[in-house]
């Protein structure tokens, strides 16, 4: 699939796929996502948690309806991005999110906090929303919004890669080297 090329609906009669990729832990919001996720409607959308960490113990706050699958490679990364209409990262404290811009390549449409470099890549509400860092309530809207509206998870998504195109090396070089002519010149 290529990259912000997104997953045809039909097969999954019209399920909005949550994805949570990072280390299954406290910092990265996992416990409010599942706090958040069960007080959405069955049935009508899915939870996937990937990466490292302790998988028993949100396993069994999560109970069955959460899909696990664990740490994995580059590829079942972009697998599982592929498969997936929404990024959520709901960390308590992050540094640039590296997957948050890697997700908006693929196409995604993502939900974040303040706390994470989502806000210096996101317009709230045209790649995706941006949700204070300890909100549950915050989170759940959001994510309720992608399972009532989810022609917009498609075209926020859209917008997200789009977006993505613009973070270039190139693009980062130059931004580097003005920062430090400015610093040298100030």
């Amino acid at each position: 699939m290529a990259a912000g090329e997104r997953r045809a609906r039909d097969g999954k009669k019209g399920k909005i796929r949550f994805l949570f990729l990072g280390q299954l832990a406290q910092r990265k919001g996992v416990q409010l996502l599942l706090e958040a996720w069960k007080g959405l409607p069955a049935g009508r959308s899915e939870l996937v948690l990937m990466g490292g960490g302790a998988r028993y113990r949100w396993r069994q706050m999560a109970g069955e309806v959460v899909i696990f699958r664990g740490q994995a490679g580059r590829r079942q990364v972009l697998e599982e991005m592929g498969r997936s209409d929404v990024l959520v990262l709901p960390s308590l404290f992050e540094g640039f999110g590296l997957v948050i811009l890697e997700a908006m390549a693929a196409g995604l449409a993502v939900i974040t906090t303040t706390n994470t470099g989502g806000p210096d890549m996101i317009e709230d509400g045209k790649e995706g929303f941006i949700v204070p860092a300890g909100n549950v309530e915050a989170l759940r809207e959001k994510m309720s919004y992608f399972i009532q509206n989810p022609e917009q998870a498609s075209k926020m998504g859209q917008s997200s890669h789009q977006k993505a195109r613009q973070y270039t090396w190139e693009r980062y070089g130059k931004a580097y080297a003005e920062i430090i002519r400015e610093v040298v010149h100030a």
